[in-house]
């Protein structure tokens, strides 16, 4: 009898690596307007899908702050290659302005 049960599941499905069983049917893909994804969204949904995208603007935002911080830095050293005081000076505002951005951006990331 268990011969017979391992014969009928090898029947069922066609053989060959076609694909597998052809009873299985996909169902067709139906597409749907933009504006219709967010029809069913509650209060809840559109507040996490503002944070969301304000996350992601702050993410985005963060290379090319920190591109123009660094770029300040290093005007720093070369402005002022022969002079160091003035050096020390630039540096040391460049660095008040990084931790500055820094605490600002992980206070309004982070305020639990």
């Amino acid at each position: 009898m268990a011969e017979d049960a391992g014969k009928a599941e090898a029947g069922s499905c066609s053989g060959g690596g076609g694909g597998g069983c052809e009873a299985v049917k996909k169902r067709p893909e139906q597409s749907v307007a933009f504006h219709e994804l967010f029809g069913f969204a509650d209060p809840l949904d559109w507040l996490l899908m503002a944070a969301g995208s304000a996350g992601a603007v702050v993410h985005g935002a963060a290379m090319p702050v920190f591109f123009l911080l660094f770029g300040e830095l290093v005007n720093g050293f070369g402005k002022n290659q022969h002079n160091l005081r003035g050096m020390t000076d630039e540096v040391s505002k460049a660095r008040t302005r990084s931790s500055l951005a820094c605490c600002l951006i992980s206070c309004c990331c982070c305020h639990e």
